[in-house]
C-alpha cells in the first residue's frame, strides 16, 4: 500500500536511487518524529507531577498593596512621602499601615480582593471598627478623591491613623 500510494504521487522510480531510498526511510522519520514530539509534549506538559502530587513550587504573584503590606516597611515609606510633600500618598501609606497591624494581630483577614467594607464587618471589636470605618473614610476621601491634601487636613487624618494604631497595638 506504501509502495502504492509512492507509485501513484511520483510515477515509477528506481528502487536503487536516492528518492527510492527516502521512500524506504520516510516510515521510519515520520514514526521517530511522532515519538519526539510525544516525549517532548510529555516533559512540556509535566503530568508525572500532577500524579505523584510532586510539582514545582508554585510563584507567588502580589498586587502592588500586598506587596507593601507583606514585605515593605511602610513607616519608611510614609517618611519618603512626607519628605516628598506627597500627603496624599502618605495617607495611603498610613492606611495600608493599619491593614498591615489588623492583619498581624489577625483581627482581619488580609486578602487583596477584599473592600474595606469587609474589613469593617470583620472587626469584632466596637473601638477598632468605629475607628477603621473613620480611616476609611477619610482614606477613601483624600486617595480616591484624587485632590490636593491641605496640611491641616493631612494633620487630621495623621492624627486618625495614629490614634486607630494605639487601639491596634493594645489589642492581643
Amino acid at each position: 500500500m506504501w509502495n502504492d500510494f509512492w507509485h501513484w504521487l511520483v510515477g515509477d522510480y528506481d528502487p536503487g536511487s536516492f528518492l527510492g531510498f527516502i521512500i524506504r526511510v520516510l516510515p521510519y522519520l515520520l514514526i521517530a518524529g511522532v515519538i519526539i514530539f510525544l516525549v517532548w509534549l510529555f516533559i512540556k506538559l509535566n503530568p508525572g507531577a500532577k500524579i505523584l502530587g510532586s510539582s514545582k513550587s508554585a510563584e507567588v504573584f502580589f498586587t502592588e498593596e500586598e506587596e507593601i503590606i507583606k514585605t515593605k516597611n511602610i513607616k519608611e515609606l510614609i517618611e519618603k512621602a512626607l519628605l516628598n510633600n506627597d500627603k496624599r500618598l502618605a495617607v495611603r501609606y498610613y492606611y495600608l499601615l493599619v491593614l498591615q497591624g489588623l492583619s498581624e494581630k489577625q483581627l482581619i483577614d488580609y486578602e487583596f480582593d477584599k473592600t474595606n467594607s469587609d474589613y469593617i464587618r470583620e472587626l469584632k471589636s466596637s473601638d477598632l471598627s468605629l475607628g477603621f470605618q473613620k480611616a476609611t473614610t477619610l482614606y477613601d476621601y483624600i486617595w480616591y478623591g484624587n485632590f490636593n491634601v491641605t496640611q491641616e487636613n493631612f494633620g487630621k487624618a495623621q492624627h486618625t491613623f495614629n490614634e486607630l494604631e494605639r487601639l491596634i497595638s493594645k489589642h492581643s
